[in-house]
């Protein structure tokens, strides 16, 4: 099963490090965009998915979501660690876990399907420092803990706490995250973002 964890895109409380570039209006639609871009991919690989939502749910993305099938769901509050943990342990299932984000269009189906196919944990890093999608066969909290989320160093982290659950694999190559302008200009440069992503609406 996958989960994609998602902020809910509504101008002035979404991608807010954009803002600058894209005015709030852009920086909602962008993230609107990568949403169902998202939700495409992680559909094609033919594992059941669920989103999970914060702050909102009834925004009409997810209105619209839940009219194609997807299952939507709030996030639980806490720091990422443990609103991660909490969609792993929803997941009731004896199927592998996976976690993704809405931030990398450049996650695409097949090095997803490359990544649920490990049988040992395994992430898929970010150039960042982080790491754009988690794979296991079990909910661990261990995999979440003394994490310095929003840091370059989650990743080690993450790696250091994966060999504590008996192992843990690093699927390069590293992708790009969506989080600065420089990263918006860069995936813009390289076709990752139509422009039609900021022009959409996003409700």
């Amino acid at each position: 099963m996958i989960a994609i964890l998602a902020r809910t895109p509504q101008a002035g409380r979404c991608k807010t490090r954009l803002i600058p570039k894209l005015g709030a209006t852009g920086a909602a639609r962008l993230h609107a965009w990568l949403l169902r871009d998202t939700v495409r991919r992680m559909r094609a690989t033919g594992v059941p998915i669920t989103v999970w939502a914060t702050p909102r749910t009834n925004h009409a993305q997810f209105l619209r979501l839940r009219r194609l099938g997807v299952r939507v769901r709030r996030q639980r509050r806490g720091h990422l660690g443990q609103r991660m943990q909490h969609a792993m342990d929803a997941m009731h299932t004896e199927q592998a876990r996976t976690i993704v984000g809405t931030d990398c269009p450049a996650l695409t189906t097949k090095r997803l399907q490359e990544l649920m196919a490990n049988i040992r944990p395994s992430v898929i890093p970010a150039k960042d420092g982080g790491y754009v999608a988690i794979h296991m066969h079990s909910a661990r909290p261990v995999a979440f803990a003394g994490v310095d989320w929003g840091t370059g160093r989650v990743l080690k982290q993450t790696q250091r706490n994966l060999r504590r659950c008996g192992g843990g694999r690093t699927v390069h190559p590293a992708l790009p995250d969506l989080d600065h302008p420089r990263d918006y200009r860069r995936q813009r440069q390289s076709g990752l973002i139509p422009a039609q992503a900021v022009w959409c609406r996003s409700a």
